[in-house]
Parts: structure tokens; C-alpha cells; sequence
């Protein structure tokens, strides 16, 4: 404007001396060389002249004193020509837009004006030359200006030049750095193909060889299968054979009245009585130097019967033991022999004719033994041996001959096994040894049958568990070891076994009776049975439940057992009393089952809840409550028979300090074991706890499914063993309240969520009309109606969200401070980089997903207490959990509460705009986004939507909608009219609208543009740039600033942008407030400098010299 009032000076001289000149050549009536006037002055002299002679008289002294001020107005016509081919120039260079010379017009025009009243009054030349005056000093300092800027611009060329040089030279470098690297790069290129090269003749040749071992070793596998078919055809006829010849032995006998040694049966004895166990029982597995072995299932057992005084006779099992039987098993030509007691191969018609048998092992026969020979000795207890190759085994110090300490007979002694390693497949091969191997065969450890410190050697034993001697196991010797812990092996090997559980600690009971497994049928089934059967699998029994009606499934087979009535003291659930072996009335939807369990709850008010112990070493005691959680609680409750119940962790001693051992610490379940022992934890009975601290759980029957987080989700109830739903109707927050506390979510911001808002649940509704007063235990305890069959779906799944996240201090609970909860206690959040971004995951998880999330800074709903937790938070938008995004870590910050960040989630958007700060505007109502017709709309209902969206709200203004894509064909709003107060512009007053009355142009649009301004300019279009973020105006810093910036800001402010000019080191002063973006990066056709890249909102490293600023043009 300043350059334009300097031209309009000039040509006004211009004008004047014109007027003069003419002035003189008429009052002096001298002829004047009129040659170098131009036609247009000749006829503009012309028209002066004529005025000029008609006011001559009156004018004529005043003209004498215009001469002689005309010659030092030509002397400055003279320079300011010479001003005006400068001025030419310099506008050639720096005006080439269309909009500066159409200014310039107009600006002549004012000047034609200003020319034409200066005419009608002379004596306002005097002003007029002193604005000259200022007008032309004003220009002189723009001048200055030009030249310090292409100064500076020369100078900026310069360095750019010489960083180009630079550049250069460094590119040559890498060049050539580049260039021996693909040198280097082809060399070992060449090097790897010609060892891949090899490695494939190598894998080639090795393929070969692989081939023609895999055909040997398929054609030597195959021999072995044609030969392992021979063998066991062979062993067939060999049965076969034997079963023939003990036949043909039965036969001659029964024909002959021969005796088994030859002699003829006396024929007075009846043959009837005399052989009445002969038919059924009798079977000579092998017989040598007046030795037999009888009724074996093989020929190398049996009753051990002797040939004296003309007849056969048994041994009775009285003080009967390993060497007695090594002694027999030598004679027939085995190595060692292992004793059999109590008639196990049955009972005999014949005599005893020895006992008290005394072998010292290196007797070669029976009878050189020290014996007695006559006693008095049942029939039953006829001795018996097994005999073998290998070493004997023998369980010792048990309750039963089923079981006991494991040990080895070698080298004429007995020996120990240590447990080292020490597991089930050890114990089923010792069980096949011993003849049990239909029973279950249970690994005991830590000297579980005591110890015996006098046994000299101590065998270590691993085994696969499919071997039928233990020489046979590991490297097939029996190695004496060093037991590290001094502790001995044992086996039981139980005709008892449990089937179908989770682990060996639970599951259907089978007995074992007659080689065959069977059940156990549930009349009369209850606690002390189920304590004998835990006692008898060496399992805890204190804690022991009783299950029936087929809990672990339905078995097949036998029932062997009904009615059992144990006392809960028996050792085997075999002395029980009962109805008889096989007598029941049951099937097997009847079958009985148990859990053993190792772990307790003690201290609660049912067996849902309680201290949590355990048991270890045959001792009962507690959990240390550090790191215990609810992953912890899940396991412990499906340990102790509430697998689908949701476990939540309770600490600090809540029900009652324990005593004893505390055998758990540091406890760190995933939740998906089986037993708290089988958890990652300190070693047991190691911790640094106190009975203060024991840790209990509570199991509940209520759950939440498919939330983004385990502390919310569709409320699900467990009733009469099975999972339902919550109907909805009447559900508040109390009934969420009481969900939150039962789950142990105490404190939490509780939100009751409708309208199957986690998803649709199945089955059943189980709860309906739920009322509760928000200080129940349980949500069964709250007051329910029944379900009615037709007024509730699973559309109206009941939800709650246990969040720990709350919004404090606004007018409603759609706005506030963040607070978090973090180790029980609420803080708030430090508001550096606290964007929309951060809001928008804050109003998701308080369930106002889709809502316009707009952050709020410096403490915008007032200043928290407490601890600040979260510092520089950095969300992408999408998380579900403010905690699941970038920060500094939990308490780390730098920060006061005055910088506490807020959030205000509002249900309106603005929709189609090319920015987010304008477009079509759309509201939340009945779960739906509908528009607003435009009927009265207008600039105040704008700013109440810009004021509740985070802008100025005198930035609001209305645009026409057509602009805008189609948006929803939902209208929720017509004739709004806001008073400008309101914090959203559905608080406006505002009529229903009918959608068929208002197309899609007539629908409300606004812009909130401009979150930038121009400051401090020496005329519009230019100045020092400020925005506007997180309700505060601040600068930008001028690092990287260019003119793809400027020409950003220039076009989001609607202003010509094509020759923008970028302003740096505070070129329009310095500002105030904040920096609130540096090291700006536009491409030059962003729509808003927000969108360029830059590091984040108020990250700068600037001071209050480098405030960027623009000339837009």
C-alpha cells in the first residue's frame, strides 16, 4: 500500500508541473518551447489555460510567486523521474501478481481524485507535498529492507552453493566407496556360489547314500517282521504243544491212578477226592532233582512242591525270602529267585513237608537248607518263586505286599534304589517284575516307605517303561550310585486306579479284581470313601471330595462294587465293607469318583473361598501373597473342583492368618495349569513372607466374556452347571457395581453397558430383573425376577466395564480430568503431547467409541491430586486401553497438576471436509449418527459445534453443505437454536425433524477454520504464524521453515499462496506463549499445516528469536 501512495506522489508532481508551466506561458506572454509536450499534456495545457485566463486578475501576484516555486518543483520532477524508471525496475522484479496491479488501478484512480480536488483548492499543496515528504521516507526504508533481504538471500545462495560443493564432493566419495563394495560384493558372490556349488554336490552325493541305506534298512526291517511272524507262529505251536502235554499228563493220571513221580495211587482212595483240586489247578511249569514249580503262568514260576517220602509235598511261606527262593530257582537252572508269598500260585491238597526254611544261598538243593521238618501251617501259605536271570526286586517296609521301598538283591545282598529321576515308568516295570503288571504301578519318592541307611548299595535305575527287567533299563547295567539327596525309591502297585481326571489326583475310581478292571458304583458313596481311596493312592486325603453320577465319564466293564461303607480309617479300599464283589444294582451313569486334592481353601465362608494351602511333604501349609493375581486364583480354583468359575486373587491374610510351613512364593501361574505346585514360584518353603501376607481366593460363578480386556465384557452367571446370560432390563450401575467388587475389581470405574454391547451371548437367560443395592457379595444374592420366555433376547445381554480410567471434574461424565488407576490408587495423566488421538482411546474405553475424542491441557477441568502416572503418552487412535500406548513409564513424568490432560467425548462430528475442522455436521442420538437440518442455522449454533469440538468458538462459522459428500439419511434435528452457552448443540433448542423434508444441501455444514493466524504484520497477508492447539494460541519455531510452508498457511487462510514467502528469525517480532511445532515439513499442498509432518505439539528446541512467519501472495 506504502509503494502504491509513492507512485500516486509522483505522478501528482508529475500533474503539477503540467499546471505551472502552463500558468507561466500564459502570464508572461512569452512564447515557450512546447515541442517536448506530449499530446495528452498540449490538450491537458489547453484546458488549465482556459481557467487560468478567466481568473487572471485575481491570480495574477500568485503566479509570480508559482514561478519561482515551479523551478524547484521541476528540479524535483527531475529526481523523481530518476525514482520512477528505479521504482519501474524494482516493481518488474517483485509485482507479477494480478491482484497487486488491480490494486495499483484503483490506488490510481484515488490518485485521478485526489489530482481533481487539488485543482479546486491550490492551497492544500502544502499538505499534500508533506505527505510526500513521509510517503517518500516511508518508501526509502522499504528500500533498505529490499536490499537487507537480497543480502541475505545472496548470502543464503552461497552457503547453499557451497553445500552443494560439499555434497558433491561427499557423493563422489561414496561413489567410490560404492563401487569397491560391489567389487567386494561380486568377489564373495562368486566365492558362495561356488561353495553352495559344492554343498550341493555334497547334499547330492549324501542323498545316494541315504537311498541305498534306506532301501537296506527297509529290507532288513522287513526280514525282521517276516522272522518276528515266524517266531510267533512257533511260539503258538509251542502253547500249543504245552497245553497238549499238560492235557495228556492230566489224562494218564486220571486213567492210571499214577502219581506225578510214577508210583500208583493207592486204589482205596477215592479217585473223586483225591484229585479234586488235580482238574483245575494243577500245572507243572518245570520239575528237576525231586523240585517242582506249580500252577505258574509260565515255566519259570509256580508253588514250589518237593518230592519226599514217596510223594509230593509244598514248603510253608513261613520266614520264606530271596535266598530260600534263589536256592529252588538254582536247582532248575535260573540265577536268582524272587520269593512268593500267601498262596498267590494257590493252594495245595498236598502235605507241607517243610518250613521254617533257613537258606544261606549257597545251598544247590532245597532240602540241605536248614528246615524243620513238620508243622502246622494253612494251606494257604504255601510258598512260591519266580524265577530269573537277573537280580530280584523286593518291596520292602509298605502297608500291603503291593507296596513298598524298592530294592535290589545283588552280589548276595540287598540294595536300595535313589530316586533320582525316579517316575512312573520306573515303577511299572518294577510292578511286570513283580507280577502286578495289571495293576497301577505309582511312582513314591522321598524316602515315601522310610529309609534304610544300612543297605550298602544304592542303584541308580531309568527306564523307558515298557522293559520286563531292570538290568534291561538305561545302558543295561545295574550302576551303584551317590544319592545327592539321600532319599529312597518306592512302588505301589494298586489294584485300585483313577480314570479320566485332569491329573492323577482326580478322576473315575476302577478296582482291579481278577485281572480285570471294573467300577465302583455311588450308592452310598461319600466323603469317607473317598478319603480311603486318596489314602490308598498315597494321595492327600483330608481335603478328598467325593464325586458321583459318572463326574469323570462312564466306564465299561464290571461293576465290582456297590454300596461300599468305608470308615475313613482303612489303608485299601478293598477292606471296606460292601454288598459283595460284583453285586450292585447300577449302571454306569452311577460311577463313582474322587478328587484327591493338594490344595485347600480354608478360612471363607463356603467352599468357594479361602485361604489358599497346600500340600507337600505329608504337610499342610500356606501361599505368600507377592505377585499373586487372579491367574494365580484361576488355577487354584480348578484345582479344588470349580474349573468353570472365574478365580479372583485375595491377599493379605483376608481370611485368617494361617500357621505352619508357608510353602509358596512369588507364585506366577499363566492360568491354564492344573495345580498351583506346577507354577513357576520360589522352591518350596522358601520365602520372605508372614502369616500377614497369606493368599487367599475367592472362586465365583460369574464371569465377563468377550470384553477388550478381562475387566469387562457380557456378564455371564453360572447356574446348576451351566452358563447364562443377563437380561438387561432394569440393569444399573449397582448391578455392575456388585459384578466389579465380586471379580475384585474394587475401586474401579464401574459403567453397566445394554444392548448385548460385548456381543450376543447363547444358551440360556438365567437372571432377569436384577436389582441390587451395590453392596451385595454376589449377583446371585441381588433380588431377580424369573425369566419371562417372550420380553427378554440375547439383544439385551446385560455388560459391564470395570474400568480403570475415570473422567473427574466435568459437567457431565462425558468430559473431565483422565485419571487412571494404577496399584490401587487413582492419578492423573501430565498433558505433553496430549493430542485428539489420546482422547479418542480414552472415550472408547468409557464406552463412547465413535464420539469425537477432544483433548483438553493445563488443567482444563482443574488441578488433580495425588500421583501423576503417565507422562508423554503417544496413542495411534485404535487402542482399546490408554495403557496399551507409548509413554514414559508408570510415574515417571515431569510434570505439575497444572498440566493435567482432560478429555471431553462429545457426540458430535464434523463429516466430508477436506479438514478435520470443517464439513457436514452430524449428532449421536439413539446409538445412530443423523445430521441436523439447516433450518435456522446459523453462526452461533456453528460456534456452540466448534466451542464442544475443541476450536475458538467465534471461529465457527456456516458453509454451505453441497460442498460435502451425502451423509447419513438419519436427520435428528431441525430449528436449532442455540443461545451460544450451551456445551453441546444437542442442548440446543431444536425441533424433531422428518428427513423427508430436508435434502441433502439443506443439511447444516460449518467450518471452525482457522486454528492459524497471521500476527504483527505491516499489512494483511503477512506476519508471524501462530496456532491454535489444545485451546491455546502459540508460535511455530522457523527451523526447516520454507516456502512449501508459508504456501500451506497462505491457502488454509485462504489467501494467494503461489509466490508465498517463508519470514524466519522473528521477522515480525517475537511472540508469546507456547512453541507448539518445529521443524515443520509440508510438501507444499497439504490443506493444513496440522497435517505436515513435525515431530509432535510442543517439542522444540527453539527460543523466542526463531518465530517463523509468511508473506502470502
Amino acid at each position: 500500500m506504502q509503494k502504491f501512495r509513492f507512485v500516486q506522489c509522483l505522478v501528482f508532481l508529475i500533474l503539477q508541473n503540467v499546471f505551472f508551466g502552463l500558468s507561466v506561458l500564459t502570464v508572461n506572454n512569452t512564447e515557450t518551447d512546447v515541442s517536448s509536450l506530449s499530446p495528452t499534456r498540449m490538450k491537458e495545457s489547453g484546458i488549465l489555460l482556459n481557467i487560468l485566463n478567466q481568473e487572471s486578475v485575481v491570480r495574477f501576484s500568485m503566479v509570480q510567486k508559482m514561478q519561482e516555486f515551479t523551478m524547484d518543483v521541476i528540479e524535483i520532477k527531475k529526481n523523481n523521474d530518476l525514482l520512477i524508471r528505479k521504482l519501474q525496475v524494482l516493481t518488474e522484479e517483485q509485482i507479477t501478481s494480478k491482484e497487486k496491479i488491480t490494486e495499483l488501478r484503483k490506488e490510481n484512480e484515488n490518485m485521478k481524485q485526489q489530482l481533481s480536488a487539488l485543482q479546486n483548492d491550490v492551497n492544500g499543496m502544502n499538505i499534500t507535498l508533506e505527505k510526500v515528504s513521509i510517503i517518500c521516507e516511508t518508501h526509502g526504508k522499504e528500500i533498505s529492507d529490499l536490499k537487507r533481504i537480497r543480502l541475505n538471500q545472496r548470502k543464503d545462495v552461497t552457503d547453499i552453493k557451497a553445500n552443494l560443493a560439499e555434497n558433491k564432493q561427499e557423493m563422489d566419495h561414496q561413489r567410490t566407496d560404492l563401487k569397491i563394495m560391489e567389487d567386494e560384493l561380486q568377489t564373495w558372490s562368486l566365492s558362495v556360489n561356488s561353495t553352495i556349488q559344492e554343498i550341493i554336490r555334497d547334499l547330492n552325493g549324501s542323498y545316494i547314500d541315504y537311498v541305498s541305506i534306506h532301501g537296506k534298512v527297509t529290507m532288513n526291517s522287513k526280514n525282521l517282521q517276516e522272522q518276528r511272524s515266524e517266531l510267533d507262529v512257533i511260539h503258538s505251536d509251542l502253547t500249543t504243544v504245552r497245553r497238549q502235554l499238560e492235557k495228556f499228563d492230566r489224562f494218564k493220571i486220571k486213567s492210571n491212578l499214577i502219581d506225578p513221580s510214577g508210583t500208583k495211587i493207592d486204589e482205596g482212595v477215592s479217585r473223586r477226592e483225591s484229585f479234586k483240586e488235580t482238574d483245575n489247578l494243577w500245572n507243572i511249569s518245570v520239575s528237576k532233582d525231586g523240585v517242582r514249580l506249580v500252577n505258574g503262568e509260565s515255566w519259570m514260576e509256580g508253588r514250589v512242591e518237593i518230592y519226599e517220602g514217596g510223594h509230593w509235598g509244598t514248603i510253608c511261606d513261613q520266614n520264606w525270602n530271596t535266598r530260600d527262593a534263589s536256592v529252588v530257582c538254582k536247582t532248575i537252572g535260573f540265577s536268582y529267585g524272587i520269593p512268593v508269598v500267601s498262596g498267590r500260585f494257590g493252594s495245595s491238597m498236598e502235605p507241607v513237608v517243610m518250613g521254617n526254611v533257613s537258606c544261606d544261598g549257597s545251598e544247590m538243593n532245597i532240602r540241605t537248607c536248614l528246615h524243620s521238618s513238620a508243622q502246622i501251617c494253612e494251606n494257604k501259605n504255601t510258598a512260591g518263586v519266580v524265577c530269573t536271570d537277573n537280580p530280584p526286586i523286593r518291596l520292602v517296609n509298605g502297608p500291603s505286599e503291593f507296596e513298598g521301598r524298592v530294592e535290589i538283591y545283588t552280589d548276595s545282598d540287598w540294595g536300595t534304589v535313589c530316586d533320582e529321576g525316579w517316575d512312573n515308568r520306573e515303577a511299572s516295570v518294577v510292578c511286570r517284575i513283580l507280577g502286578y503288571k495289571e495293576h497301577n504301578a505309582l511312582a513314591r519318592f522321598g524316602g515315601y516307605f522310610g529309609l534304610e541307611i544300612r543297605r550298602s548299595s544304592v542303584f541308580g535305575i531309568h527306564c523307558e517303561g515298557t522293559e520286563n527287567d531292570v538290568q534291561k533299563c538305561g545302558n543295561n547295567t545295574l550302576n551303584k550310585v551317590s544319592c545327592s539327596n539321600g532319599t529312597h525309591a518306592g512302588v505301589s502297585c494298586l489294584p485300585i486306579r483313577l480314570v479320566n481326571g485332569r491329573d492323577t489326583t482326580e478322576g473315575r475310581v476302577e478296582v482291579l479284581i481278577n485281572n480285570e478292571w471294573g467300577t465302583v458304583c455311588n450308592n452310598g458313596w461319600d466323603v469317607n470313601d473317598a478319603k480311603v481311596v486318596c489314602r490308598n493312592l498315597g494321595l492327600p486325603s483330608a481335603n478328598a471330595v467325593a464325586r458321583s453320577s459318572s463326574y469323570f465319564g462312564q466306564g465299561d466293564g464290571k461293576i465290582w462294587f456297590d454300596n461300599l461303607d468305608c470308615l475313613g480309617t482303612e489303608h485299601e479300599v478293598l477292606n471296606c465293607s460292601h454288598g459283595g464283589i460284583g453285586v450292585h444294582n447300577c449302571t454306569h451313569d452311577n460311577d463313582a469318583g474322587v478328587s484327591c486334592l493338594h490344595t485347600r481353601l480354608m478360612g471363607g465362608r463356603d467352599e468357594t473361598e479361602g485361604r489358599v494351602e497346600v500340600y507337600i511333604n505329608d504337610e499342610w501349609g500356606t501361599v505368600c501373597d507377592d505377585d499373586w493375581d487372579n491367574s494365580d486364583a484361576q488355577v487354584v480354583c480348578r484345582s479344588v473342583g470349580f474349573p468353570s468359575y472365574t478365580g479372583v486373587a485375595i491377599g493379605s491374610a483376608s481370611f485368617g492368618q494361617g500357621s505352619g510351613r508357608i510353602w509358596l512364593d512369588n507364585v506366577g501361574c499363566t492360568g491354564r495349569e492344573d495345580d498351583i505346585r506346577k507354577c513357576r514360584h520360589s522352591s518350596f518353603g522358601t520365602s520372605d513372607c508372614h502369616h500377614s501376607e497369606d493368599a487367599g481366593v475367592r472362586c465365583v460363578p460369574l464371569r465377563l466374556v468377550n470384553g477388550s480386556s478381562k475387566r469387562e465384557g457380557r456378564v455371564e452367571v453360572h447356574i446348576n452347571n451351566q452358563w447364562g446370560t443377563v437380561c438387561d432390563t432394569d440393569w444399573t450401575q449397582n448391578d455392575a457395581q456388585v459384578v466389579c467388587e465380586t471379580l475384585g475389581y474394587s475401586g474401579h470405574n464401574v459403567v453397566e453397558r445394554h444392548s448385548a454391547y460385548f456381543g450376543e451371548g447363547s444358551g440360556d437367560i438365567l437372571l432377569h430383573q436384577v436389582h441390587c443395592t451395590g453392596k451385595e457379595s454376589n449377583l446371585l444374592t441381588c433380588s431377580h425376577g424369573n425369566v419371562p420366555t417372550n420380553n427378554c433376547s440375547h439383544s439385551k445381554d446385560a455388560g459391564v466395564s470395570c474400568l480403570s480410567v475415570r473422567l473427574v471434574g466435568g459437567k457431565t461424565r462425558m468430559e473431565g480430568r483422565v485419571e487412571v488407576l494404577i496399584r490401587n490408587e487413582w492419578g492423573t495423566i501430565c498433558d505433553t503431547n496430549w493430542d485428539k488421538k489420546d482422547a479418542a482411546v480414552i472415550c472408547r474405553t468409557l464406552g463412547f467409541d465413535g464420539f469425537s475424542g477432544v483433548a483438553r491441557s493445563s488443567s482444563y477441568y482443574g488441578k488433580g491430586s495425588g500421583r501423576i502416572w503417565l507422562d508423554n503418552v503417544g496413542c495411534h487412535g485404535n487402542e482399546m486401553d490408554i495403557f496399551k500406548c507409548r509413554n514414559k513409564g508408570v510415574g515417571i513424568h515431569n510434570c505439575q497438576h497444572s498440566n493435567d490432560a482432560g478429555v471431553s467425548c462429545v457426540p458430535t462430528r464434523l463429516v466430508g471436509g477436506k479438514a478435520d475442522y470443517e464439513g457436514r455436521v452430524e449428532v449421536y442420538i439413539n446409538k445412530e449418527w443423523g445430521t441436523i437440518c439447516d433450518d435456522g442455522w446459523d453462526d452461533t449454533d456453528a460456534g456452540v459445534v466448534c466451542r464442544s469440538l475443541g476450536y475458538l468458538e467465534n471461529l465457527g462459522k456456516v458453509i454451505n453443505a453441497s460442498s460435502f459428500k451425502q451423509g447419513s439419511e438419519q436427520i435428528w434435528m431441525t430449528n436449532v437454536a442455540c443461545f451460544g452457552s450451551e456445551n453441546d448443540v444437542i442442548s440446543c433448542r431444536h425441533d424433531s425433524m422428518d428427513s423427508r423434508d430436508c435434502s441433502h444441501d439443506n443439511k447444516a455444514a460449518i467450518s471452525c477454520s482457522n486454528r492459524i493466524r497471521l500476527m504483527n504484520g505491516r499489512r494483511s497477508g503477512e506476519g508471524r504464524v501462530e496456532v491454535f492447539i489444545n485451546n491455546e494460541w502459540g508460535t511455530v519455531c522457523d527451523d526447516d521453515w520454507d516456502n512449501d510452508d508459508a504456501k500451506v498457511v497462505c491457502r488454509s487462510l485462504g489467501l494467494q499462496s503461489s509466490n508465498a514467502v517463508a519470514r524466519i528469525e522473528s521477522y515480525f517480532g517475537a511472540g508469546s506463549g507456547q512453541i507448539l511445532l518445529d521443524n515443520v515439513h509440508c510438501t507444499g499442498f497439504e490443506k493444513d499445516i496440522m497435517n505436515c509432518r513435525h515431530p509432535g505439539v510442543g517439542i522444540h528446541d527453539c527460543g523466542a528469536s526463531e518465530h517463523a512467519g509468511v508473506t502470502c501472495g
